[in-house]
């Protein structure tokens, strides 16, 4: 969930992603084998928003602040059994 590269105001950004990822969430409030993980660079709009609904909703999961680190977690995720 990176910041935005350039900022127009006629559209919200990110809000596909922002739905995704609440969909995500719901699951595995419901089903804690459900695995994903988040990542930002801490520019993302309302990246607070979602760590607080992390919090609520996946309190084990985290807001990854590298690329490399999030790549690494979902290869992890992928793998596991």
């Amino acid at each position: 969930m990176p910041g935005e590269e350039e900022h127009n105001c006629k559209k919200v950004y990110g809000a596909m992603t922002r739905v995704e990822l609440g969909q995500w969430m719901t699951n595995y409030r419901h089903n804690n084998s459900v695995r994903f993980c988040v990542g930002g660079d801490g520019k993302f709009p309302e990246l607070h928003t979602v760590a607080y609904d992390l919090q609520v909703d996946a309190p084990d999961k985290i807001i990854f602040r590298l690329l490399e680190e999030t790549c690494s977690e979902a290869v992890r995720l992928a793998y596991q059994k």
